[in-house]
């Protein structure tokens, strides 16, 4: 399963409508997580990106789901040894 059904799963979307949307959400986590130090290649990765999807899909960030994303990355940036960057 590719990076965007594993979103659409999590998000319970069912329509393709969106997929533009979040193929760009997809990329965008992606660069995020690449220039933070927190990128891995592993489900904590796709977890990362599903995460980031979740707060910024649709018209409004969800706050909580904004920092669940941020903490979640700080996670992956400390176990990767790159707190600093």
């Amino acid at each position: 399963m590719g990076d965007l059904q594993a979103v659409k799963d999590a998000l319970r979307i069912l329509t393709d409508v969106y997929d533009n949307e979040l193929n760009a959400l997809i990329q965008a986590a992606a660069d995020d997580l690449e220039a933070s130090g927190a990128d891995s290649f592993d489900s904590r990765r796709l977890t990362a990106v599903k995460l980031y999807c979740a707060a910024y899909f649709g018209a409004n960030a969800d706050g909580a789901m904004v920092k669940a994303y941020e903490d979640y990355k700080k996670s992956l940036r400390i176990e990767a040894g790159n707190i600093g960057v």
